[in-house]
């Protein structure tokens, strides 16, 4: 393996080990072989939107065609889609961008925001799109009308739903004992 190759895999993990640092569960396409170089679901907050990672050296910037690509694609399927950017220096950083829409070809303008990923609680920055749950609007209160009543037979949860609506799971629930994960 090159050189190249092997300061991209290793910039890859990095952002990975970031990301599960922050609580999300973390998929690799190894190899530069899929539009994201990193799949992120987020365990801590499941109702919120997937991200698409693509990881960049500076030596590589992604090309306008890539760009598109993985905009497109992450519109589709409602995904953030998200561009690590490594650090020139040796030994430096990287930064995170959400792409917000397309660029023109030859184009040099980049239509993105910068994205925070911060530890126990990821908030892109000042961007309520990338926040916004996956349910439709009214869907809990529409869910939380049709549950079972409390009773002997269905009884209640810490968060007071009916144990019912926790079959197996209830992932809109606030509840700690019946979160997906922990």
């Amino acid at each position: 393996m090159g050189s190249q190759y092997r300061r991209g895999a290793d910039f890859e993990n990095k952002v990975k080990e970031d990301f599960e640092d922050a609580g999300y569960y973390v998929m690799r396409s190894a190899g530069s072989k899929g539009v994201a170089d990193l799949i992120a679901l987020d365990m801590l907050l499941p109702g919120r939107r997937p991200v698409m990672v693509q990881c960049k050296l500076p030596s590589a910037p992604l090309s306008v065609a890539g760009w598109n690509h993985l905009f497109r694609i992450g519109s589709l399927c409602g995904v953030a889609a998200v561009v690590a950017s490594k650090s020139a220096e040796r030994g430096g950083g990287y930064e995170l961008h959400r792409i917000t829409a397309e660029r023109a070809p030859n184009g040099q303008v980049k239509a993105w925001v910068p994205w925070v990923l911060d530890p126990g609680r990821d908030a892109p920055a000042m961007d309520p799109v990338a926040l916004a749950p996956l349910h439709p609007a009214g869907f809990r209160s529409a869910f939380l009308d049709t549950r079972l009543p409390v009773d002997a037979t269905n009884p209640p949860c810490d968060c007071q739903h009916p144990m019912s609506d926790h079959a197996p799971f209830c992932m809109y629930c606030e509840c700690a004992a019946f979160r997906v994960f922990p």
